[in-house]
Formats: C-alpha cells, structure tokens, sequence
C-alpha cells in the first residue's frame, strides 16, 4: 500500500513538474547560429504568464515578462561582427534553463525563391572543388523545409538545424547561397549565415503573406478564383481523375528519362502541374497555393533580425497573365516581407533570369524593373548564362558570385567589387538610326566580338540591326533601312540570348536586356 501511494504521488509531481512549461524558442534559436551584426538582435519565445525571461550574450544581458498569452519578446542591443563562437545563455526567473553555444554574429541572408535557389551544390558544375575547400567553420546554413495552410507563430520544423560548413555538409546547401557566402565570407571576413527557404516550381503568391492579398488586385482575383476552383474540385470529387492523369504522367515522364539518360542526354523538362501528385482537398499542386509558402517558412522567423534576402524565382509565373505585371507582384511581396519583418530598410537582391529556350524576356523587364522601382534593392544579370533546354544550368558559381558583387558594392560599399550590370536609360531615334544611352555606374561599355543582339522596330516589324559603339556610354544601333526612322530598339530580347550576348562593362558584367 505504501508503494502504491508512493508511485501516485511521485506520478503526480512528475505530471505537476510537465505542465509547468519551461522558457521556449524558436529552432532558429539553436547551437552554431549566426547573429546579424550591427543592428538590434530579436529574440522571441513561449512560457508561462507572468514568467521572467532573461536572454545574455556577451555582455548584453536583457530581460522580459511573459504576457497572458504566453508570449514574450526582447531585443538585445546591436553587436559588432565576430569571428569569436559566443554563448548565449535563457534564464527562466533568473535560474539558468538553456545554453546555445558555439554562436557568432556576422552577416545572415535568406535565402528564398524557387528550384535554382534551391538547387543543391552537390549538382552545380564545381561541386567537386568546391566542396573540397569548405572548410569555413564561421559559415553556417538553416534550411526549412515545411508547409501550412496558415500563418505558423513559431518555427519548430522537424530536422531544422543550424550546420557549419565543411566539405562533408556543404553539397546539401543552396549551390548559389553558398557561392555567394563563401565570396562575402572571404571578401568581409565576417562570418555568413544562410536561413534557406526556397521551394521548386512556386508561383510568387504563394510566397506573399495572407494579410497582404488585398494589396493588388491580381493577387485577389487569384485567391478567389482558387477558392472556386477548390470549392469545385472537393464538391464533385475530380481528385480520383486528377490522379489517374498524375500516374499516367508519371510512367510516360519516366521512361522519356530513362531514354535521355542512355542517350547522355538532360532528364526532360517535367510539365510541373502534372508531376507532382495531386493534393485531395485541392485541384492546385502545393507550389501554387496562395500564401502557402509564407505561411510555414517564412512566417515564423519573420522577426528574426537579416541583412537580407536573395531571391532567385519568377520560372514559375513566366508563362500566365502574371508575367505581364511582374514588377508590380514583386513590389508588392518586397513590402509586405518589409512590412512583417518591421523593417522596411530590409534588403532585398534578385537574380534575373538566364537565357533558356523558352520566351522570358518579359519575366526579366519584369524583375529588372521591380528592383530599380524599390529602394534597398539589387539585381544581379546572369544572360550571359544558362542551358537553352534545361530550365536548372548547373553553372551556379558565377550566378552566386555576381550576386556577391551587387552586395558587396551596395551594401559593404567594397570598392574593389565589379561595378554594376550597364543599364539602358534612353534612346534617341533619327533616320536609319536609334542611340542608345546607358547608365554605366562610373565605368564604360566594351564589345566582345561581333556586334549582336540588336533590333530595331522598322515599320512595325522587329528586324535584327547592326551596332556600334562610339563611346563609353552609348551604342549607335543602324538600320538595315537608310530611309527609315526606326519606332523601337532592344536588346536580346528573346528567350535563348546567350550566344547573342555582345555588350558589357570593363569588369565583364554583361548589360541588362532591354526594349525602349
């Protein structure tokens, strides 16, 4: 009888002990992390009503009342870059509850988009060197890998983990995320931490948060007309036929991937709305769902304090309504990240599309007009690369790279960087002939080879035309029509531009696409 009622009360302390929660945080929040420098560092977690919480790091030491809806938010003041691993130690009522160690702070990007953000080094043509010279213990990655139909509060995926940078890990990262930390990290000698986010095949508004949907009416119309489609979908059961068509799919697509590969040939181009297999609630695949991304991988972390975010996407929405307006969906998602990371100085640096077979010339107006129309903003050209029958070049280290250098001059102010992508400001038309003035940012244009590339527009007509160029800043376009006052000039304006690719800067930036 004694042991019985022993056992009971030692079962009940052990349930009285279980309910009191303990101080919680976010597993972003975790052993080998990095810090940004140079700005306020948030923390933010779960507990109990009315509990203390005191976050200590180095010798900042800050402290917070858990408020009635459990919650609790503190900011420790703005620390300077270190390559010296710190603690950071969580006092719960001034008992210490948890120690994460092996911290530094330096430089954090996100790291966000679609399939070649995500691409992994392991599949980049370097891989092999570049692997073998990671050992960068102060570069650091966090990869999240989850999904939600609403916005998480908290972040606290399965498997999320901080991993430090050695050539055992470094071919899981981000291919163009690594190239670029490893540039900063060299080039600053600070350290890098990459927060990876990216999803393949995904719309932009599955990266846009709920609250912001009525900020644009294309973004409206979308989510309405998938809650009609959804509506339908479940009413009259089309999952059962929606599948069927998947696995047929699925058995042609692969046997078209087994040829390839005999062949030595690259796995086919999937058709992405019937690759993946079907969602039973919804006739949408996951990639395409309003807020769906934002939701999960995004959401949590929102306050977690970044230089930064790289996005490499806009595949996805080349071949709808949406590539028409591109520019406009793109502000709109850069401010209400902005606006949910409370920072609206948070920076944000694109990748332009490369050259591929199919038509993306209005995706990269799009992008590149996005990002001169926003403040705090960059864009990177990659034309000049690129595989014209595969829509993931394995080239990454100059993508990566040219990235680096936009950041690096942008926002490090390094001199020593490349300047930026030559940009065409203006033209000026005359009989047989269009000027082009471009924005040289300090340095001067340079052919390579033959001039090619141009057009100009002859009454009505698009016609290729050869160019010139006369001085630092301008390239004279002729037309083939002596007569004629042209009506238009451009570019490489065309999907598979790469070979056409003609004009750059001293620094061998290639310059921007255009049509003016």
């Amino acid at each position: 009888m004694k042991k019985l009622i022993l056992s009971t009360l030692l079962a009940s302390f052990v349930c009285i002990t279980m309910l009191k929660a303990e101080v919680k945080l976010p597993n972003v929040f975790a052993d080998d992390m990095v810090l940004q420098c140079s700005m306020p560092i948030r923390f933010w977690g779960l507990g109990d009503k009315n509990t203390s919480v005191e976050v200590e790091l180095g010798k900042n030491k800050v402290s917070a009342i858990v408020s009635k809806d459990g919650k609790w938010s503190l900011e420790l003041p703005a620390m300077v870059a270190s390559n010296k691993p710190k603690d950071i130690k969580v006092y719960e009522n001034g008992k210490l509850v948890k120690t994460i160690k092996n911290v530094l702070v330096g430089e954090v990007w996100v790291l966000a988009g679609q399939s070649n953000m995500a691409w992994r080094l392991e599949g980049s043509d370097d891989s092999t060197i570049a692997k073998a010279r990671a050992k960068y213990p102060n570069m650091r990655y966090f990869k999240i890998n989850t999904s939600a139909n609403s916005p998480k509060e908290e972040f606290n995926a399965e498997g999320g983990k901080w991993v430090v940078a050695s050539p055992e890990t470094v071919g899981d990262f981000s291919a163009v995320g690594f190239y670029f930390a490893e540039k900063i990290h060299r080039d600053l000698n600070v350290p890098v931490g990459m927060i990876m986010t990216a999803m393949g095949g995904t719309k932009m508004i599955s990266w846009w948060p709920p609250s912001h949907i009525s900020k644009l009416k294309y973004a409206e119309d979308y989510v309405k007309k998938f809650k009609e489609d959804t509506d339908d979908y479940v009413k009259n059961n089309r999952y059962e036929k929606k599948l069927a068509d998947h696995l047929e799919y699925r058995k042609d697509y692969d046997a078209r991937c087994a040829i390839a590969k005999k062949t030595g040939k690259p796995a086919p181009t999937p058709n992405w709305d019937k690759h993946s297999r079907p969602l039973k609630w919804t006739p949408y695949p996951a990639r395409n769902l309003p807020s769906y991304h934002w939701n999960a991988k995004v959401a949590p972390f929102a306050k977690f304090s970044v230089r930064g975010v790289l996005w490499y996407q806009g595949e996805s929405d080349s071949g709808g309504i949406e590539r028409n307006f591109f520019a406009e969906i793109y502000k709109c998602m850069v401010n209400a990240w902005r606006d949910k990371w409370e920072n609206p100085k948070l920076y944000f640096l694109s990748t332009q599309l490369p050259s591929y077979l199919h038509d993306w010339s209005v995706v990269r107006d799009g992008q590149l007009k996005g990002a001169n129309e926003l403040k705090y903003s960059g864009i990177a050209n990659i034309i000049d690369t690129g595989t014209k029958d595969d829509v993931h070049p394995r080239g990454k280290t100059i993508v990566g790279h040219r990235l680096a250098w936009v950041a690096e001059r942008d926002i490090y102010k390094l001199n020593k960087a490349p300047t930026y992508a030559p940009l065409a400001t203006k033209s000026a038309f005359s009989k047989g002939m269009a000027i082009v003035e471009f924005n040289t940012f300090g340095n001067a244009l340079s052919g390579r080879g033959e001039p090619r590339g141009f057009e100009l527009k002859i009454k009505g007509k698009w016609v290729e035309a050869k160019a010139e160029l006369r001085c630092k800043d301008k390239v004279f376009v002729v037309s083939p029509d002596a007569n004629a006052i042209p009506e238009g000039v451009r570019y490489l304006w065309k999907g598979w531009a790469k070979p056409d690719v003609w004009l750059y800067n001293l620094d061998g930036i290639p310059a921007f696409p255009f049509s003016l």
